[in-house]
């Protein structure tokens, strides 16, 4: 022990053992020897409460106290010489408040205590000890701009909406604040509905930091808690961060958390939702909903490591459906989030991009895994990215696509359309409709599956590529694609998928757009049953057999052909071939008539590609060259 400790030691020895010599202390002695502990900022570890030989067991325990909830715990500011701890009585200590503001001193508030006040502004160090309160006053508010510091317990009183206001709007110095500060238990049994209500006003009229809750939480919530739009843009992110945090969602016909922009002209942007686990118990309508109405927007904002368990309702709702097109929900993440909804849930979906055209458009979403609902993601959406993730058991279709462009990359997806009647009865469990590219699916059907394809096309405006794939239909006897078209523009380009895996009895009206295949096996432009591919465009694949003129005529099968020499004055037209190009190698100086089908007369050369073009209009050749 130090000398300073030491004399220090003797002193409180001393004045311990003045106190205890009188058995009927009074209260107010006690609390003035606590306040006295308190405010001389002593340095004295617990153990050194061992070492006081202090008879009456009453008073052991307020000394001990006062020791340990003193100076290395109540305030240890390096770079400030001492603290204030104000004398509140609870009811308005505004002008205490002001007094110890103005001194420029760290203020504690230690436990027991109450600091009430009516719009008072504490511009410096604040710290709430458990047990400590600060009060605005009904009607008033507290504003805290310099630092604060408390742990994951109550600190403010009479600050729920309809009471009073603390604020840290304009605070610059702090980084973080608690919905436990407004008084949420995170019990997992008492609602902390109207506390978590209180602190999401506080960040958002802050502007900026994140809102921390305890990691080892249960907070319930039995009414929407909403984090609205600012009256200012945003600079920096608000982030609502939950690892480890469980959110109990008991609501009835409403969403559990709501990010809500419905002020005309205004944008929300730059919040982000992280870590939370949520769990669906009561009728809500969504776990987590983004809503933009009328001209309001909200831009790069983002839902990330997520996980939504049993609910009734959707579990990631962006709702724009009352937004004006051109406003909404644009250029946000959705990733790493895992939805397992309730397993009697078949009306709702895991990820719902919901608004009229022009109203979502760049939407990311990543690696998210989902299971059960009517699908596991529905997007209408003038852009929407889907990448990786896998997606189970939905009632209908897995991924449910209305677009105007996207690209759906290596998701996984498996034993969907769980609402069909029984195996093959369903559709596909990717539907398309719109302009949209999917690469590397992976998809997987047996003989009991109950989705009839894995991708079903319909309406296709605008080239639209299907390649390749992490394909395993096991036993399943039905197509990998249905392509219907009732439109008159577009093309379907299928790149390494046999012209066997795509059904060509779906209905395709007359002069739809074409449906290439690039790069696949075999030269027959039928499928398996030995069907014309209605409508089919041009089998583009490795080189055909070379071609040998009999009769003035040649037989192409293939996009690509070597030519003999020879006097060609017929080239006939493919199986089901109604326009485009065809490629002639000549591998001798061949020459063409306009005697038959072809419409211009031409001597091939020898390492110079001649490009036959038929038009079935005219129904003749017409050659490059």
């Amino acid at each position: 022990m130090n000398k300073t400790l030491l004399s220090f030691s003797i002193v409180l020895f001393f004045a311990i053992s003045a106190f205890a010599r009188d058995a009927r202390l009074s209260q107010l002695r006690i609390d003035s020897f606590l306040r006295f502990v308190a405010t001389a900022r002593l340095k004295v570890a617990y153990s050194f409460s061992r070492e006081l030989n202090i008879g009456d067991p009453n008073l052991r325990p307020i000394v001990t106290r006062a020791i340990t909830d003193s100076p290395s715990q109540v305030n240890d500011y390096d770079d400030l010489a001492g603290f204030i701890v104000p004398r509140c009585a609870g009811v308005d200590d505004t002008a205490i408040l002001a007094t110890v503001s103005v001194a420029g001193k760290p203020i504690v508030i230690p436990d027991g205590m109450t600091c009430a006040g009516r719009d008072a502004i504490l511009a410096v160090p604040v710290k709430v000890e458990k047990g400590g309160l600060l009060k605005p006053i009904a009607g008033h508010w507290i504003r805290i701009t310099g630092k604060f510091e408390a742990g994951p317990y109550q600190t403010f009183s009479n600050a729920l909406s309809g009471q009073g206001t603390v604020s840290f709007e304009g605070n610059d110095k702090l980084s973080s604040l608690r919905p436990d500060w407004w008084g949420a238990r995170a019990d997992g049994k008492s609602d902390d509905s109207a506390a978590i209500q209180a602190s999401l006003v506080a960040i958002r009229d802050r502007g900026r930091g994140r809102l921390e809750f305890n990691s080892t939480g249960n907070y319930k919530i039995n009414s929407t808690v909403t984090l609205e739009a600012l009256t200012v843009d945003v600079i920096q992110p608000i982030v609502l961060s939950g690892y480890g945090t469980t959110i109990t969602v008991s609501t009835t016909g409403t969403p559990g958390l709501q990010i809500k922009n419905v002020t005309a002209g205004r944008s929300f942007d730059h919040w982000i939702v992280e870590g939370f686990s949520f769990v669906g118990t009561g009728t809500e309508s969504d776990i987590l909903s983004v809503l933009n109405t009328s001209t309001s927007f909200s831009n790069n904002w983002q839902i990330r490591d997520v996980v939504i368990q049993g609910t009734t309702g959707h579990g990631i709702h962006v709702d724009s459906s009352a937004a004006t097109p051109g406003y909404g929900a644009f250029q946000f993440q959705i990733s790493n989030c895992h939805i397992d909804l309730s397993a009697s849930n078949t009306t709702k979906n895991g990820i719902y991009l919901d608004g009229p055209p022009g109203t979502v458009s760049s939407a990311e979403l990543n690696y998210n895994t989902i299971n059960h609902g009517k699908h596991g993601i529905e997007t209408h959406s003038a852009s929407t990215h889907i990448t990786g993730g896998t997606i189970l058991s939905a009632a209908q279709e897995g991924i449910f696509a209305k677009l105007q462009s996207g690209f759906i990359s290596g998701v996984h997806l498996e034993s969907n359309w769980q609402g069909a009647a029984g195996p093959g009865l369903g559709g596909g469990q990717l539907y398309i409709e719109g302009w949209c590219d999917v690469i590397g699916l992976e998809e997987y059907r047996d003989v009991n599956a109950k989705a009839r394809w894995g991708i079903d096309i319909f309406n296709y405006g605008g080239p639209l590529n299907i390649i390749g794939r992490r394909f395993s239909k096991s036993s399943s006897t039905t197509p990998y694609v249905r392509i219907r078209n009732s439109l008159t523009t577009g093309t379907v380009n299928l790149i390494g998928i046999e012209p066997s895996e795509v059904d060509a009895t779906a209905p395709v009206s007359a002069g739809a757009p074409y449906i290439n295949y690039v790069g696949v096996r075999g030269d027959a432009l039928r499928t398996s049953a030995g069907t014309v591919l209605t409508n089919g465009g041009l089998l583009i694949q490795p080189e055909g057999a070379i071609l040998t003129v009999s009769g003035n005529s040649i037989a192409p099968t293939n996009a690509i052909h070597h030519v003999g020499a020879g006097l060609i004055g017929n080239i006939i037209v493919p199986a089901g071939f109604t326009s485009g190009t065809i490629y002639l190698i000549p591998d001798a100086a061949f020459t063409t008539v306009a005697t038959g089908n072809i419409a211009t007369v031409s001597t091939a050369v020898v390492g110079r590609v001649m490009v036959a073009t038929y038009s079935s209009t005219s129904g003749k050749w017409y050659l490059s060259y």
